[in-house]
């Protein structure tokens, strides 16, 4: 199930492809003010990079929080927008939750580098 995540609530907004708890793909969109339109651009040429479709997507989540309101709306609603035009699920997630799973992520990673492998 490969899922398009869209965060624009904070300068530094990014778009992302993930499958499960693995991420494909992933671009910063470099503008404090961004726009629909380069969530839209980014997240298709994260698509081509990877060599998907847009039909190859289940899901689109946008980040709902905490971030400026403005730019939330943007994240939100072009999220909304391309999920109803592609018939697909709509998520959303606050910024804590993406990075408690980051965290538990580097945690294991960090657990299995400095676990002793004897043969």
């Amino acid at each position: 199930m490969t899922t398009l995540l869209i965060n624009t609530a904070a300068p530094g907004a990014w778009v992302a492809l993930a499958q499960g708890e693995e991420v494909l793909a992933h671009q910063v969109i470099k503008n404090d003010d961004v726009r629909g339109e380069q969530v839209l651009t980014a997240g298709s040429e994260l698509l081509a990079r990877v060599g998907l479709k847009h039909a190859d997507l289940a899901i689109v989540a946008a980040q709902c929080g905490p971030g400026r309101y403005s730019s939330l709306r943007v994240g939100l609603t072009t999220a909304s927008v391309l999920a109803d035009a592609l018939g697909l699920s709509l998520k959303q997630f606050f910024a804590d939750e993406l990075q408690a799973a980051a965290m538990e992520v580097a945690a294991a990673e960090a657990v299995a580098t400095l676990t002793p492998r004897y043969k």
